[in-house]
């Protein structure tokens, strides 16, 4: 079992870029690792525009579109990239928010198993999104940093205004055992 997911810059990128952009709404999107000794590399990490969006919640909306992204994916897998093991990420945006598995994703996560008869375990990624106010100006930046098992993340897209996140990742198998993953980067976002 992996007991690291590695998130290069560009899979960074693409998680964080579709939390920004339905802020203050959740975000969700697939995403497809590649097992590297005892990590996991993040190699896509594909947002899902079609999802209903809301406040502490977010479900795949267009059923259609999921069955097309469903069908699509199959066929990119065979076509040279069956090795790679599939997980989900979504972001936390409510204040009180942490990035921890709740029930609701729990019950996620029972439901994408259940439909993939081909994986042991489903690996979850949970980015908790928060907008912060400054009052000292700072020129637009963005960095990581190492906590624990938790990747952290400033994005200061202006002087006084940006975004704090925390990312989580949690292996659930098929016997609902859960272990949470250190997450690390490997170069700068």
């Amino acid at each position: 079992m992996p007991t690291r997911l590695v998130l290069p810059p560009s899979a960074f990128y693409n998680m964080f870029q579709s939390a920004v952009e339905v802020f203050p709404r959740e975000s969700d999107g697939y995403s497809f690792l590649n097992p590297q000794g005892r990590d996991l590399v993040v190699v896509r990490a594909c947002p899902i525009q079609t999802s209903k969006r809301g406040f502490g919640q977010v479900d795949f909306g267009n059923k259609a579109a999921m069955h097309r992204l469903t069908e699509f994916e199959r066929a990119v897998s065979m076509n040279g990239h069956a090795g790679l093991i599939r997980g989900g990420y979504h972001s936390h945006t409510v204040k009180e928010s942490v990035s921890e598995l709740s029930l609701g994703d729990l019950k996620f996560i029972r439901d994408e198993l259940a439909k993939r008869e081909n994986l042991d375990y489903w690996v979850e990624l949970i980015i908790t999104l928060k907008e912060r106010f400054y009052s000292t100006p700072s020129s637009p930046t963005a960095r990581t940093w190492q906590s624990k098992n938790k990747l952290q993340a400033i994005v200061r897209p202006q002087a006084n205004w940006g975004y704090r996140a925390s990312i989580g990742a949690y292996v659930v198998d098929r016997e609902e055992h859960i272990r949470e993953l250190k997450v690390i980067t490997n170069g700068k976002p």
